[in-house]
């Protein structure tokens, strides 16, 4: 199983702008507690290098420089990516 997220940012006509594995559940990042509608994501590969982080934060503002790091990212925009989709992404783009 592909255990594999999209990222998306603007929750009404979501955009997909990295894909990840994310961590449900009580996280902390950057020595911070996170709350509940936020989940830890690991940026493993980036689709939109220009769009704006969805909680920019002094170490990165553009999705680009979050690559191979840890995120905060709304629990609403976070979905779930099937083989077809991810097959489809790595091929085409």
């Amino acid at each position: 199983m592909l255990d594999w997220y999209g990222l998306y940012i603007d929750e009404h006509c979501p955009y997909l702008v990295a894909l990840g594995r994310v961590y449900v559940g009580k996280s902390t990042l950057h020595n911070m507690l996170l709350i509940d509608d936020v989940w830890k994501a690991g940026v493993e590969e980036v689709h939109d290098a220009t769009a704006s982080a969805l909680i920019p934060i002094e170490e990165f503002k553009l999705v680009e420089q979050t690559l191979n790091t840890f995120v905060a990212w709304s629990r609403c925009l976070v979905k779930p990516v099937s083989l077809k989709v991810y097959f489809t992404l790595v091929v085409f783009f």
